[in-house]
């Protein structure tokens, strides 16, 4: 899978709530920053 793919299936799984896919794109210690939304630890 190349990096525009993954991209677009995560952007993809937000606007169905799919928590579980969204999971799989992250380690256990990873950090979500979405600016200008404060980081998700």
């Amino acid at each position: 899978m190349n990096p525009e793919q993954i991209v677009r299936d995560f952007c993809n799984a937000v606007p169905r709530r799919d928590v579980k896919a969204l999971v799989a794109f992250f380690t256990p210690d990873a950090v979500y920053h979405n600016i200008p939304i404060a980081p998700v630890v």
